[in-house]
């Protein structure tokens, strides 16, 4: 029983990050073919769909995971003691990660980095 539920756990997660990642496929797909049909030409760029990627991998590298990794060695009785410090760092790095790599992958805001950060005197 106990290792059921683990991979039920682990496959929720997995059905989680695999559906968020089909939604933004299916959701750019129809705002194409919507706009194309009013007459607007829409340009759905590699960076956008990769951007959205992204997001989806940080959500299960950074939340999924570790809390996958808490409820594990519950299931399996087994002692997270050793674990439980490396969980703590994922669970409190998401935020930064998130807003980092948000940054970085967003033209606008890469631009105003470069005009108004790396701007010489």
């Amino acid at each position: 029983v106990n290792a059921s539920v683990a991979a039920v756990t682990v496959l929720v997660y997995g059905a989680f990050g695999f559906m968020c990642g089909g939604h933004i496929s299916l959701a750019m797909r129809r705002h194409i073919r919507k706009s194309s049909q009013q007459g607007m030409q829409v340009t759905i760029t590699v960076a956008q769909t990769r951007q959205s990627l992204i997001q989806i991998g940080i959500f299960c590298i950074f939340l999924a995971f570790p809390l996958v990794m808490m409820i594990l060695p519950t299931f399996l009785d087994a002692s997270e003691d050793l674990l439980r410090p490396y969980i703590i760092v994922l669970l409190s790095l998401n935020s930064m990660v998130h807003s980092l790599t948000l940054i970085a992958s967003t033209p606008p805001f890469r631009k105003y980095i470069r005009k108004n950060v790396c701007r010489k005197g």
